[in-house]
């Protein structure tokens, strides 16, 4: 998650995703939430000049619904292979996520 603030639209993208955009919560908590999770989650992945989410971003950000979702994924994250951030093949769209491995019982 904290790849896509490496590349432009990646940060919007975050914020735009259905799931975000369109979830109950306000502003400020989606800010706060997006937030946490980079920090605590994924802050190796991030930029070392990241600046958290503000309400008001995610407030001008949620206004423009994000229609090709599986598009703009692809786009981000051929942007990320081209700076040399590796990213799975699996995270592009159409390619089959790799199956878990089996769990003995």
């Amino acid at each position: 998650m904290g790849d896509f603030l490496h590349v432009p639209g990646g940060r919007a993208y975050l914020v735009r995703v259905p799931g975000v955009a369109a979830s109950s919560l306000s502003n400020a908590e989606v800010a706060s939430v997006l937030n946490w999770l980079l920090l605590t989650f994924n802050k190796s992945e991030m930029p070392q000049n990241f600046k958290p989410y503000t309400a008001d971003e995610v407030a001008r950000l949620r206004r423009h619904q994000l229609i090709r979702v599986t598009e703009t994924r692809d786009v981000l994250v051929r942007r990320l292979k081209k700076m040399g951030i590796e990213v799975p093949d699996d995270q592009l769209a159409g390619v089959p996520a790799a199956a878990p491995a089996s769990v003995a019982h």
